[in-house]
């Protein structure tokens, strides 16, 4: 059965993470966000003929570090590598899913260890991929949120 798709892709009810600043995705379909005047509007609102409306921003975080003293604030978290399951590999590779300055998401395969560069793929979510290929600026977000949300170890490595 196909995945319902989110209702901010029809809608234009795109939802900013909480506590997100200046540019962020969608939580729902990753589309990118950006701030203005304390409030968020798609990257595409001012291509629209009547007056930009602002998306909300999520009022809940899953993080809470009184709950969780210890644990990687999911805000900071820039890069999530997930090691290989093939551990007899000699050399095992990692998938690496990274965000840009830019908003954009970036996945790549690398050696356990080693970068990325020119090893990976630039999915754009203000056109491009998450307007060519709906959902999968969503599957990536939702697949970074996963390894953030394990934390580290079990073959998960975050880099803040």
């Amino acid at each position: 059965m196909p995945e319902p798709k989110p209702c901010c892709n029809i809608s234009g009810a795109c939802e900013a993470p909480h506590n997100a600043k200046g540019i962020a995705n969608c939580i729902h379909c990753g589309k990118e966000l950006v701030e203005r005047d304390e409030k968020w509007y798609t990257w595409d609102a001012d291509m629209t003929p009547e007056e930009p409306r602002p998306q909300k921003q999520s009022p809940n975080s899953d993080y809470c570090k009184q709950c969780h003293p210890k644990a990687i604030d999911p805000a900071t978290v820039t890069e999530a590598r997930y090691l290989s399951d093939d551990r007899d590999e000699r050399r095992p590779n990692e998938l690496v899913i990274f965000t840009g300055g830019n908003g954009d998401w970036y996945v790549g395969i690398a050696s356990q260890g080693t970068g990325c560069i020119g090893r990976s793929v630039r999915l754009c979510t203000s056109g491009g991929a998450s307007s060519r290929v709906p959902g999968l600026t969503l599957a990536i977000a939702n697949a970074f949120r996963a390894l953030v949300a394990a934390g580290e170890g079990h073959g998960v490595t975050l880099k803040v």
